[in-house]
């Protein structure tokens, strides 16, 4: 998988990947699952980057979810991450 990033994401959202990193570690996932997590919610915040976490909404994630998977038609595994 690419990394689709186009400009950077913001400071408070790299927090948050790294303490969601932690925890996938602490449970012991594996590294590949690890690593299509991380990648996956990257793009997610690179498309909410002008907002902060707290803005982002369930119809964020649904907004998403339509105009980045189904509409590129991405395969179900990814939409299931």
């Amino acid at each position: 998988m690419k990394k689709a990033k186009t400009n950077p994401i913001t400071i408070e959202m790299e927090l948050e990947i790294k303490m969601f990193r932690k925890w996938m570690l602490q449970k012991r996932y594996s590294a590949n699952t690890i690593k299509s997590y991380i990648y996956l919610i990257e793009i997610f915040f690179d498309h909410y980057r002008d907002k902060s976490i707290s803005e982002i909404s369930e119809k964020d994630v649904e907004k998403f979810n339509y105009e980045f998977i189904i509409r590129k038609n991405h395969s179900q595994s990814l939409q299931n991450l």
